[in-house]
């Protein structure tokens, strides 16, 4: 689970995002607001990184 805050306002939640075996399976906002265009880009551009760091996890633990 990570928590998504804006810059300018840390304080205060923004988004929620779920991420199991390698996907993004659920992003919300407060209240089940749909999220923004640029929210659904940083989405795909998280969900790509962390599965580049978890690949790179997996071969340093072989």
């Amino acid at each position: 689970m990570y928590f998504i805050r804006k810059k300018t306002d840390p304080d205060k939640p923004f988004f929620t995002v779920d991420w199991r075996r390698g996907k993004i399976v659920q992003c919300q906002g407060k209240g089940r607001i749909r999220y923004p265009q640029e929210m659904v880009e940083f989405v795909h551009y998280a969900e790509e990184k962390l599965r580049l760091l978890k690949g790179e996890e997996e071969k340093k633990a072989a």
